[in-house]
This record gives C-alpha cells, sequence and structure tokens, in this order.
C-alpha cells in the first residue's frame, strides 16, 4: 500500500480589513514596520540587517537598491510592487503573498513556511 503525499496548504496573509497609511524613509538595524499601508512611493537606497516586517500591505511601491539581509516578513503582502533591486538575502517568510510584482535575481536565500 503506498502512502499519498501530504498536501500542504498555503496560509494567507493575515492583515486587518483597515491599516493606517504609513511611510518608511530609512530602517535601521532590528527596526520593525507593522500595522501599516505603504503605497504609491518609491524607497530609495537602503541598507538595515534583522527588519521585521509584521501586517504590512505594500502597495505599487519600487524597491530601488534596498538591502535588507535577514529580513523577516509575516502576513505581509506585496501587490504590484517592483522588487527588482531588493537584497533580500537569508529573509524569513511567513504568510507572505506577492500579486502582480516585478522579481529580480535578488531575492538570496529565501525561507518560506
Amino acid at each position: 500500500m503506498s502512502k499519498k503525499p501530504a498536501k500542504s496548504k498555503l496560509l494567507m496573509p493575515n492583515l486587518p480589513n483597515e491599516l493606517p497609511l504609513a511611510s518608511i524613509n530609512e530602517l535601521r538595524e532590528e527596526d520593525s514596520v507593522a500595522l501599516s499601508l505603504i503605497q504609491d512611493c518609491t524607497l530609495g537606497t537602503q541598507t538595515a540587517a534583522n527588519v521585521a516586517i509584521s501586517q504590512v500591505l505594500f502597495k505599487n511601491v519600487v524597491f530601488n537598491s534596498v538591502h535588507w539581509p535577514a529580513l523577516k516578513l509575516t502576513d505581509t503582502v506585496f501587490d504590484q510592487c517592483d522588487l527588482s533591486n531588493v537584497d533580500f538575502t537569508h529573509c524569513f517568510m511567513d504568510r507572505v503573498q506577492l500579486t502582480n510584482c516585478k522579481l529580480g535575481k535578488g531575492l538570496g536565500t529565501v525561507v518560506v513556511s
């Protein structure tokens, strides 16, 4: 008797229906961003390690030379974002959704749970 392969269920991000509009000027090491809507902007050159982002909706955001190694993303949505110039090396993602996004080579090692 052969076993059936286990079906894994992808969990959708857990976001509130309404999020307050916010902006990210520059993140520093070990900063965190939570419960925010970030939209219609360009994030300029940034480098910060061990950043935590939780329950954030990025909508129509261009990430321009963003280097966030060891980023932790939880319950986060990227909608119509340009991620082609990001470096998320050793990023951990839990319940993250990318919709209609432009991706590049800089995602590095990504762990998705």
